[in-house]
């Protein structure tokens, strides 16, 4: 089992990101072993859908949010982010992405937030298509 480092968790918190600076999740769990929230509270600029404002509590922090909620973990040696919000999914703007370092994974998660993505511009025009109906 893998970590996120204290130098990636910095980062990420520097951008005003939230996570805690333990796992969300347990080591045995079976979709997100040792997976970490990341969370863009409504205060931080960037990417966001304003229909999802919601709170979450991990635990560690309570805020609100308006963009999805990716989960980074590690497992047999390359590291995953995923946004999983449709059940059973996928559904627009769900993947699950795996990178060979922790460093491009990160960097994955910060243009998900901040840039224009394949990924959160499907979730965005869904939601733009929903609220035309």
């Amino acid at each position: 089992m893998m970590l996120l480092s204290i130098t990636s968790i910095n980062r990420l918190r520097n951008l005003g990101l939230q996570l805690a600076d333990e796992p969300f999740f347990s080591h045995d769990h079976t979709a997100y072993p040792s997976g970490y929230l990341v969370m863009k509270p409504t205060s931080v600029q960037g990417n966001s859908l304003p229909s999802l404002r919601k709170g979450y509590e991990d635990g560690h922090t309570l805020n609100d949010t308006d963009a999805p909620v990716p989960v980074i973990w590690n497992a047999s040696g390359r590291w995953h982010v995923s946004v999983w919000d449709w059940a059973p999914g996928p559904g627009p703007g769900d993947f699950v992405k795996e990178f060979v370092d922790e460093a491009t994974a990160i960097h994955f998660i910060i243009q998900y937030f901040f840039d224009e993505t394949p990924e959160f511009s499907a979730r965005r025009a869904h939601e733009r298509q929903r609220r035309s109906i």
